[in-house]
């Protein structure tokens, strides 16, 4: 433990310290172990931003959704009414044939 012995420490000045200090600090800023108070809030606006539009569009993407479903229900029925209405002409022409073709 002769580096926590005064005479280790002897060399070193005042300026060698706060040259060090403000190297760690430069490399934790730059690494992003630091972060400055003012882009954190900056990021964690952004974020915020980018949460709200996803809800948002989240929102929208459900009324599009709703919107389509009801669209296709309404289509579906329609075709299964206009399938029933054909199949009842189409009966009846073929019993018209039928009956007509006997007479």
């Amino acid at each position: 433990m002769d580096i926590l012995t005064p005479s280790a420490w002897e060399g070193v000045s005042t300026v060698t310290v706060v040259i060090l200090g403000a190297l760690i600090i430069g490399i934790a800023l730059s690494r992003g172990w630091l972060v400055i108070g003012a882009a954190h809030k900056e990021l964690m606006r952004l974020k915020d931003d980018v949460i709200a539009d996803i809800r948002g569009a989240r929102n929208e993407d459900q009324q599009i959704i709703k919107t389509l479903s009801d669209t296709v229900h309404d289509q579906r029925v329609t075709g299964e009414a206009s399938a029933h209405a054909l199949e009842a002409i189409e009966k009846a022409s073929a019993a018209l044939r039928l009956g007509g073709g006997s007479q």
